[in-house]
């Protein structure tokens, strides 16, 4: 899954459960991605902005996207 498709799949679910408990779960889990967002480092590979790991998707994204599958 990418960034864009993942950030999809949660405003997805927003919609759907706007207001609630578990939309409000999803709002949260939607900031934890966004600060997670790929950049190109150097102009070659992809990196984590937030964690400044050199691959992407970082431990946190594939956490993320594990247990939403």
């Amino acid at each position: 899954m990418t960034y864009d498709e993942l950030l999809k799949y949660i405003d997805d679910k927003l919609s759907w459960e706007n207001g609630t408990e578990t939309g409000s779960a999803y709002s949260a889990l939607r900031a934890v991605v966004a600060i997670h967002k790929p950049v190109y480092w150097q102009g070659i590979e992809m990196i984590c902005d937030w964690c400044d790991i050199k691959s992407y998707p970082c431990p946190t994204i594939q956490a993320i996207v594990k247990e939403l599958q």
